[in-house]
């Protein structure tokens, strides 16, 4: 069996400034792993849109929200 690694990544504050970071994390980790499938928390669409963008045909977005009564 090969030998699996990974990074982690930490974020002194949350918010949409730390996208561009976590995409290349992303593409990172799918060039070293094959992952076809990556699920992205996103409440109105924006994230999920620019994960898709930046992806291309390197893996498919499953986009997830918050639930509509969730204000």
């Amino acid at each position: 069996m090969p030998k699996i690694s990974r990074e982690d990544y930490y974020f002194d504050e949350p918010g949409e400034h730390n996208t561009d970071d976590v995409i290349e994390a992303v593409k990172k980790r799918i060039a070293e792993t094959g992952i076809k499938y990556v699920v992205v928390a996103s409440t109105r669409g924006k994230t999920a849109v620019k994960f898709a963008e930046a992806m291309g045909n390197q893996a498919r977005i499953i986009s997830v929200s918050e639930p509509a009564y969730i204000k």
